[in-house]
């Protein structure tokens, strides 16, 4: 999300509101209900990507209505996926469940008609990755595994009959990812480590092959925190550093190329932050010198303000949303016992 957003949905709700009158008015225009739905869906994906969850899934279920009067079972299948989001986002597990479960149900029928459909059964793939996210969100972990497993050979299938799809390449890495959280939380450390390399690997092949394209170059800030998180689970601190430190330098140039994307700001305060984190666990190494602990918390301080200074602008500028809108203060606490521990040892 770049620039103006609170713009960009008034621009998406005028686009609706013409388009309902239009609905309105041609009732036998069959297009006109699709493009009502695509509609009331970007207006659904800007509400939740502003943190107002309750008006995103109200969007996004009047989306589910008009691809059901269209008939649009495809278009149901991606609604009910996206009300399911919102549901996690309220915190209605059981009936983000369901949603997730009807998108597959709705993509199993279709499949039966037409196997081939690559749209379908991506829907069905993304139904079993969602599920598996919020069983592990549920920690109904072998739950979890079982349909991030299942996404993972519909992912596979649909890349094997296409190699050069930039988008099944980008799915698959998805799935990579999240499947890792699921296996580090189950034990699994081997596997979740050998799956967020795959993601990592496949994210910075779509960077190389098109540097220009500023989404591709997020996902791969986006994979290197993923993998430096996983790291420092897995007590390998100094690998967790280099892979946040490679997502801030990608991070901050997108950020300089274009400050007005947001997504690319979030993830740079995020690398900052972790990157404190991380001296910060080394400084609390009792093996080390007193001396190397000291400049570990000097490093987690800086690292700190840094996150501080940046989440801090984004907040007065009004572009922190969602689950980053807390950001400045839990920096804040961070960087108070940052500093605190680092005074202890002066």
């Amino acid at each position: 999300m770049t620039g103006d957003v609170a713009g960009a949905l008034e621009r998406q709700r005028k686009s609706l509101a013409l388009r309902e009158s239009l609905t309105a008015a041609e009732p036998r225009n069959a297009e006109l209900p699709r493009e009502l739905a695509t509609s009331y869906n970007k207006v659904g994906d800007t509400l939740g990507w502003m943190g107002d969850f309750a008006g995103a899934l109200a969007s996004h279920r009047q989306a589910l209505a008009a691809a059901e009067a269209y008939a649009g079972r495809a278009d149901a299948a991606r609604s009910h996926i996206k009300i399911g989001d919102m549901q996690v986002a309220t915190k209605d597990t059981a009936g983000a469940l369901d949603s997730y479960r009807q998108a597959i149900s709705i993509a199993e029928a279709l499949l039966a008609v037409e196997p081939a459909n690559t749209k379908v059964r991506r829907y069905r793939a993304m139904g079993y990755d969602k599920i598996g996210v919020t069983l592990w969100a549920a920690e109904d972990l072998k739950g979890a595994v079982e349909h991030h497993r299942k996404a993972l050979a519909v992912r596979e299938e649909l890349l094997a009959t296409d190699r050069t799809n930039a988008q099944a390449r980008r799915d698959l890495a998805v799935s990579y990812a999240t499947f890792a959280d699921t296996l580090l939380s189950s034990g699994n450390e081997a596997e979740a480590l050998s799956r967020i390399a795959q993601s990592v690997e496949v994210f910075e092949a779509l960077a190389e092959a098109d540097p220009a394209n500023a989404g591709s170059r997020e996902d791969l800030v986006l994979a290197y925190n993923r993998a430096g998180k996983m790291f420092a689970a897995d007590g390998q601190l100094r690998r967790a550093a280099d892979n946040y430190r490679k997502a801030q330098m990608i991070a901050e140039k997108l950020s300089a190329e274009d400050p007005s994307n947001i997504e690319a700001r979030h993830a740079l305060a995020d690398s900052y932050s972790r990157l404190g984190a991380a001296n910060a666990t080394m400084a609390i190494d009792q093996k080390d010198a007193v001396s190397a602990r000291r400049a570990h918390w000097s490093e987690a301080c800086s690292w700190y303000q840094r996150s501080q200074q940046l989440f801090r602008e984004m907040s007065e500028q009004g572009v922190l949303h969602g689950s980053y809108a807390g950001k400045p203060a839990e920096i804040e606490r961070e960087l108070t016992k940052c500093e605190t521990a680092r005074a202890t040892l002066q």
